[in-house]
C-alpha cells in the first residue's frame, strides 16, 4: 500500500495507490485536478504530492524510486504490481532489486513483462493470474460498450461461459496507453477486459485501439464480474466449470 496526499489551491485528496483508477480519478476532480492520471506528472505545476505511508519493503523501495517526472499512472501500475500473490515472482524481482537492476518505477513494469516470459517459455503458460470471481473491475465505455476492466491478469479458467474476454497491451514507453488488445498479450501487458458483447479482432486475434476514441473512463463504482453479468447479461451465461 503507496498512500499520498495531493495539494491544488489549498484543498487536499487523500490518495491510495493501490485502489481503483476510478476513485483515484474522483479524488482528484474533487480538488480541481481534470487531466487523467496516465497524463498527470509528480511534478506538475502548483500541484504539491507527499507520499504518507506505505506497508512493506517493496512499497518503501518504490517510494524511493518514484522521480519527478513519472506519471501518477505509473506509480499506480506499479503498486498493482507489487500486489501479487506469485511467490516466484516477488522472489524474482527482489533478486533484481538485490542486483541494483531496479532504478526506476518503469524497471518494475518491465521486470514483470520478462518474468511473464520466462513463465511461459517454462510452461507455456503463464500462472500469474488471478480467480476472476474475487476481482473488482473497473467499468469503462469500450467501442460503444459497457464492459469491466482490471490491471490484473486473470485466469481463464475461472471466467463462466459465455462471457467475451481479451487482454489489454499498453505503449512501449510505459505511459499506461492503451494500444492493442488481443486473445493473449505478453509484452506490455496493460490488464482485462471482460465484456458480454463480443468485440471484434483481426485475423490474427488483435485489435489496434486508440484510447482517446475508443475509450471512455466511466465515473461509475466497481463491480464484481457477477454484478456486472445482472446488469448487462450476456446471452449465454454459465457458471458451471
Amino acid at each position: 500500500m503507496l498512500r499520498a496526499v495531493v495539494e491544488q489551491n489549498h484543498k487536499k485528496a487523500y490518495i491510495d495507490f493501490n485502489s481503483s483508477w476510478d476513485k483515484i480519478h474522483r479524488s482528484l476532480r474533487h480538488i480541481g485536478i481534470q487531466k487523467n492520471i496516465d497524463q498527470l506528472k509528480i511534478n506538475e505545476p502548483h500541484i504539491k504530492v507527499h507520499f504518507t505511508k506505505d506497508s512493506g519493503h517493496f512499497y518503501s523501495c518504490l517510494r524511493q524510486l518514484v522521480n519527478e517526472n513519472d506519471t501518477y499512472f505509473a506509480v499506480y501500475d506499479a503498486c498493482h504490481i507489487l500486489q501479487s500473490e506469485d511467490k516466484e515472482f516477488l522472489d524474482y524481482l527482489q533478486s533484481r532489486f538485490n542486483k541494483n537492476e531496479i532504478n526506476s518505477i518503469a524497471d518494475i513494469s518491465i521486470t514483470k513483462d520478462l518474468y511473464l516470459l520466462y513463465k511461459i517459455n517454462k510452461t507455456d503458460n503463464a500462472k500469474w493470474s488471478f480467480n476472476a470471481d474475487v476481482l473488482h473491475y473497473e467499468q469503462i465505455n469500450f467501442l460503444n460498450k459497457t464492459v469491466l476492466f482490471t490491471p490484473s491478469r486473470i485466469d481463464r479458467n475461472t471466467l463462466p461461459h459465455g462471457v467475451y474476454f481479451y487482454e489489454v497491451q499498453h505503449d512501449d514507453a510505459h505511459r499506461g496507453i492503451m494500444t492493442m488488445i488481443g486473445h493473449h498479450i505478453t509484452v506490455n501487458f496493460w490488464g482485462s477486459i471482460i465484456s458480454s458483447q463480443k468485440i471484434g479482432l483481426d485475423r490474427n486475434g488483435y485489435r489496434e485501439i486508440d484510447e482517446k476514441k475508443d475509450i471512455r473512463f466511466l465515473d461509475k463504482p466497481v463491480l464484481t464480474l457477477k454484478e456486472y453479468l445482472n446488469k448487462y447479461p450476456a446471452k449465454k451465461i454459465s457458471f458451471e466449470r
